[in-house]
């Protein structure tokens, strides 16, 4: 091997794992910068929805299977199905929280969707996070969290009250 292969033999090695090291940095940095865009996004469009939600058509939820069919239930599921199209997210869903138990109402699905969810239905593993959105009406993204309905990543928004100020 002449003397001018060694050197360039000796100096390519440390080049190539700088240069993939570098590469490596840049990627996770992009990767971090695009997650937190998304969720961002989707805090900012899940605060959109809360907010063109009528607390009154809300406050007139039950939570149940009784509420399809009605004004306020169908009103707010139009809702969501339109936002959710303009958005292009399939599952805009509606919670509350009734008795320590959190129940499904309105949601952007249709009912023969396998994550449907009845008027009503019980949310078996709800994140903890969950109930500080109900409780405090602070706003959060979190995930990727895996439920009984799959592995995803939630923005939660309050539906709040002006008058009163409660979720």
């Amino acid at each position: 091997m002449s003397i001018s292969r060694f050197w360039q033999i000796r100096f390519a090695i440390p080049l190539a794992l700088a240069l993939t090291v570098g590469c490596g940095l840049v990627v996770r940095w992009r990767v971090r910068c695009a997650d937190s865009e998304i969720r961002g996004r989707l805090l900012h469009q899940a605060t959109a929805i809360a907010r063109t939600i009528d607390p009154g058509l809300a406050r007139q939820l039950a939570f149940a299977e009784s509420d399809r069919g009605q004004v306020p239930f169908e009103t707010i599921r139009n809702q969501l199905v339109a936002y959710g199209d303009f958005i292009r997210n399939r599952c805009v869903y509606t919670m509350a929280l009734r008795d320590g138990r959190v129940l499904f109402g309105p949601e952007s699905l249709s009912p023969d969707d396998p994550l449907a969810s009845s008027p009503g239905t019980v949310f078996r593993q709800p994140d903890p996070r969950l109930f500080e959105v109900m409780e405090h009406g602070r706003s959060q993204v979190f995930g990727p969290v895996r439920d009984e309905y799959g592995e995803f990543i939630s923005a939660l928004a309050p539906v709040v009250d002006p008058a009163s100020g409660k979720v």
